[in-house]
């Protein structure tokens, strides 16, 4: 490849190829049995070029034909993306514990004996169905450009994602587990899902109204998505976002403090570098509820006269080709920092409210404004610091910039999440309108 950069820089002023190889093995069971055994590679390359101040991006499955490459990627310049940005010179990246060999050892059926281990401890206890998907492998990415960087990461992961769906619904309890290689569920956890799940099999009404409502680390997302949206510095150009010009300004309860850090080795794929070569950094977003940064990626870094974050990512929520994306500004490793409040501690302080066990359509609402309707599915109503049963119909309004300035308390453990944070804890949050169909 770096030769290659050296031949296609005759032709430009600056030069990216980035490549980027996954293989994945996927187990899933449905309903409590094993549906679907899958393997897959995915590789490709992407180049992106400089040339009179304009940016230029193609992408290819093989090398094989590096002039047809660079061909269609001046064929984009006509796209008259206009830049004055610097591809990083970045000789020295942090040598990050991301690879655990072990996962080359993992069979098929060590994972799908691990699938049947869960099912049987939930079916003893459980009449529910159950849906299981495992993901493992491995990643590499590779990035060499012409301002002399050439870096490479290995990575492996092992994901565990589980549902119990409750009866006549599509909604149920989610969990997500995951390691740098395989590794069992711990039971405490299935015995804690057990347990949420019977108190949700009792049906029950309430009254609509403002109440106190706890999201569980999996249903986060719905009002962190709001949060990226208004912090990326895409937003912040284009003026789309309420935060432009409050960096520094309080904007939510002293109680949350939120961050991005890619450089947390505890948690698989952790990152020294981004998708562009930039050193990533512990870059804190919001600081005891005062807003401290925006996060950029070298493209809008540029267009803002600042430095890049390192947060240039490739990434699309619902998949696709790697190679194929461009990166843009992402939150890719975002943590809350966890509060003093046990699990139990926090339904005990709930006079009444509910407890957010999945979201429907949290992509409904104006999201870089900060406003959200969603539904709530699975839904548990919480009176006198006990789990009542499981509302049907319920949904939440409002506008996260109005709703994270009352937060209650925030559990002191952090959980594995997902599309939206690394790890987060659960939240408390009072005075959200609840509607009861």
């Amino acid at each position: 490849m770096k030769e290659i950069v050296a031949e296609l820089k005759k032709n430009v002023e600056q030069v990216e190829l980035y490549h980027y190889q996954t293989v994945q093995n996927e187990v899933v069971f449905q309903d409590g049995k094993l549906n679907g055994l899958e393997g897959a590679i995915q590789s490709g390359y992407s180049i992106r070029i400089v040339k009179d101040n304009m940016l230029g991006f193609a992408y290819t499955k093989t090398l094989t034909n590096p002039a047809l490459l660079l061909e269609s990627a001046l064929n984009s310049l006509k796209a008259g993306t206009k830049t004055n940005l610097r591809f990083p010179t970045n000789l020295e990246s942090k040598n990050l514990n991301n690879y655990d060999p072990r996962i080359e050892d993992t069979t098929t059926k060590q994972v799908v004996d691990e699938c049947q281990r869960v099912v049987e401890i939930l079916k003893s206890s459980l009449d529910a169905k159950i849906d299981i998907r495992v993901n493992y492998g491995t990643e590499k990415i590779v990035i060499i450009n012409s301002q002399g960087t050439e870096l490479s990461e290995n990575f492996s992961g092992y994901v565990f994602a589980l549902a119990l769906v409750f009866p006549n619904t599509a909604g149920g309890l989610h969990y997500l587990f995951w390691s740098k290689s395989f590794a069992p569920v711990p039971e405490s956890e299935l015995n804690n899902l057990i347990t949420m799940y019977q108190k949700g099999l009792n049906e029950t009404k309430i009254e609509s109204g403002k109440m106190k409502v706890l999201f569980l680390p999996t249903t986060l997302y719905a009002l962190l998505w709001r949060l990226q949206s208004g912090t990326a510095g895409n937003n912040i150009y284009y003026k789309k976002s309420p935060l432009v010009n409050k960096v520094g300004e309080k904007i939510f309860s002293e109680k949350l403090t939120i961050y991005d850090d890619p450089l947390n080795e505890e948690y698989p794929t952790a990152r020294s570098f981004d998708d562009e070569g930039v050193p990533t950094k512990k870059l804190m977003i919001v600081e005891k509820g005062v807003l401290r940064n925006f996060y950029y990626d070298l493209f809008y870094a540029d267009k803002m006269g600042v430095e890049s974050t390192g947060n240039g990512y490739k990434g699309a929520m619902w998949g696709g080709e790697f190679a194929a994306l461009k990166p843009a500004p992402t939150l890719a490793h975002l943590f809350i920092e966890p509060g003093r409040k046990s699990w139990e501690e926090l339904i005990g302080l709930m006079d009444r409210g509910i407890i957010v066990g999945g979201v429907l359509g949290a992509h409904s609402g104006n999201i870089p404004n900060g406003d959200f309707s969603i539904g709530i599915e699975p839904c548990f109503y919480v009176e006198k610091g006990e789990i009542i049963g499981r509302v049907k119909n319920a949904m939440i309004a409002g506008n996260i910039y109005n709703v994270m300035k009352n937060v209650v308390e925030i559990e002191n453990t952090l959980h594995p999440s997902f599309i939206a944070g690394k790890a987060l804890p659960a939240i408390l949050f009072d005075e959200i309108m609840v509607v009861s169909g």
